[in-house]
């Protein structure tokens, strides 16, 4: 907690933006160039200013090549392969093996020939496996016991998302990908919006950009994939994109850009769903979060968020001392080169 507290206290000093929680539950980014923290801090209405606290971001899962498969205690089954296939197998609670027709060291990371996968799963209690599949999709049938795809399915039930926007807040666009552009050679982008610049193009600036072949929307192309997955899903929907890079991937920026749409939603009268696919291991993950209580205050009718759960969940992340009754020393091994080690 001291670790976590000094953190906080250094950010503090050196941030610009920081959000502030005010009596009526709302929450706010506040630069303090322009209000400073001993402005903030005299405030009767201010209950609480935090830093800002970077997020990471987190990767897709894509319908119809990922597969979820649970079961209690020890279990055996197969999948069928495929020549140059490539499988990750994220196992929640429980140790995995597998034999067979794959090459490889690690169950994150196999390659595959024709033939069969043998898998054995050994667990006390209740597990879930993730298979995500890479150059060929999944098919049910090819799996020995009951799978589920990861996603809705939403791209089979004739549903365009026509008249609907879809926000995304990532790391940008490529706004000259075909997958971006309507029949008639218009873009699908509204909007591009970068929070830390206050910097917006409009569809018709967007449009320059493409006849002019500046093609710089998205340095990184985290941004672009997210972006081809909504509109594959929903092709007529068009898109509004807050970018903010990957370095600068902080949630004071995330929560502007997330007024930003909120805005635009407002003021272009249509129906929005925000996609975020990103996330942190800060904080209660309890709703009482600041970036939390900002997604619920602009939440609302017609505006809906969407965030990512996480990539981790094979992982152990968190620890929980009881019965505590004298001092306890915690030894970490390996932080996080970004800092974010303890928080608690």
């Amino acid at each position: 907690m001291r670790l976590l507290i000094l953190l906080l206290l250094f950010a503090l000093s050196f941030s610009q933006r920081v959000k502030v929680l005010y009596s009526n539950g709302k929450v706010e980014v506040v630069d303090t160039r322009k209000t400073p923290l001993s402005v903030l801090r005299t405030r009767p209405d201010v209950i609480y200013v935090e830093p800002p606290i970077k997020l990471e971001l987190l990767d897709d899962i894509a319908y119809s090549s990922s597969v979820a498969i649970r079961g209690s205690g020890n279990y055996s089954f197969s999948i069928n392969t495929q020549s140059g296939q490539r499988l990750s197998i994220l196992a929640g609670g429980a140790s995995v093996s597998f034999s067979g027709s794959c090459s490889g060291s690690s169950i994150n990371n196999l390659t595959y020939t024709d033939g069969t996968l043998n898998l054995s799963v050994y667990s006390s209690f209740d597990w879930r496996l993730i298979v995500q599949s890479f150059g060929k999709n999944l098919q049910l049938s090819d799996i020995s016991t009951t799978a589920y795809y990861i996603g809705t399915g939403a791209v089979n039930t004739g549903r365009t998302g026509r008249n609907v926007i879809i926000g995304v807040i990532d790391t940008g666009i490529d706004w000259c990908h075909p997958a971006f552009r309507r029949s008639d050679g218009s873009s699908k982008i509204l909007y591009y919006y970068v929070p830390e610049t206050n910097t917006e193009y409009t569809k018709t600036q967007i449009e320059q950009f493409i006849s002019q072949g500046r093609c710089d929307g998205d340095y990184h192309g985290h941004g672009t994939h997210v972006a081809g997955i909504a509109s594959y899903i929903a092709p007529d929907a068009d898109l509004i994109v807050v970018r903010i890079d990957e370095i600068d991937l902080f949630d004071t920026y995330i929560i502007q850009g997330l007024q930003y749409l909120r805005n635009k939603k407002n003021s272009l009268g249509k129906p929005m769903v925000v996609n975020m696919s990103l996330g942190t291991h800060f904080g209660p993950h309890d709703g009482t979060g600041m970036l939390d209580r900002a997604i619920a205050n602009l939440s609302g009718n017609g505006f809906v968020v969407v965030a990512a759960a996480g990539n981790e969940g094979d992982k152990k992340l968190y620890a929980k001392v009881s019965g505590i009754s004298s001092t306890v020393s915690v030894r970490l091994s390996s932080p996080d080169p970004e800092g974010n080690v303890i928080d608690g």
